[in-house]
């Protein structure tokens, strides 16, 4: 018994040489890694999940589909390209219709200015 407790308190006298704590950051590092990983592959499954759930609920597998449920101005630049516009005329429909709408309200502003006199 003796023995013992010699050999325990010397084992808790003895400094931990470099290589032990080393490898003592190695576990520590292992762990909070096999943590992470795990976290990530709940993470996965659940992301995965919602995939199987979102395709169940469309019953589709049509990439446009899924866009136009998305994003309406995606589904309209995506019909456009289909019916073969590229981007850039796409970009100079909307650059005209943007000016179109300008010069509409500036029109409706001036419209306004002269109605309000009147009335």
């Amino acid at each position: 018994r003796l023995k013992v407790q010699i050999k325990q308190w010397y084992q808790r006298r003895v400094p931990i040489t470099a290589g032990e704590a080393e490898q003592s950051k190695n576990v520590a590092l292992v762990k909070e890694l096999q943590e992470k990983v795990g976290r990530l592959q709940n993470e996965l499954e659940h992301a995965n999940e919602m995939i199987l759930t979102t395709n169940k609920r469309n019953n589709s597998n049509n990439a446009s589909l899924d866009i136009t449920q998305l994003s309406s101005t995606a589904a309209t630049v995506g019909g456009m390209m289909k019916s073969g516009m590229t981007i850039t005329q796409i970009y100079s429909a909307y650059v005209e219709a943007t000016e179109s709408l300008a010069l509409k309200k500036e029109k409706s502003t001036d419209c306004d200015s002269a109605l309000i006199p009147l009335l």
